[in-house]
């Protein structure tokens, strides 16, 4: 319940650190790096990138999805995750 709450935290440090302990729980936290692309801050963006796993759909299509990112870091990260772990 914590990390859920800081997701919604005004520190963009606070919520790529909550973006990345979910990503770690048990379970599938897909939604979570799904709403952390959203976020304004492209730091979190890119923690959601780089705690989506390339080698499950559900982190393929994350990484898919930061593809279109408005920052280049973002978009890059997941190109490389996508090539570099089986994604494509």
């Amino acid at each position: 319940e914590t990390l859920e709450n800081a997701l919604k935290d005004k520190s963009p440090e606070a919520r790529a650190q909550a973006v990345f302990g979910l990503s770690q729980q048990d379970g599938n936290n897909t939604e979570v790096l799904h709403e952390a692309l959203q976020d304004g801050n492209s730091d979190v963006r890119l923690m959601a990138v780089d705690s989506a796993k390339a080698d499950t759909p559900q982190g393929r299509a994350v990484l898919n999805e930061a593809l279109n990112d408005q920052d280049e870091t973002v978009r890059a990260l997941a190109e490389q995750k996508l090539n570099t772990e089986g994604g494509q």
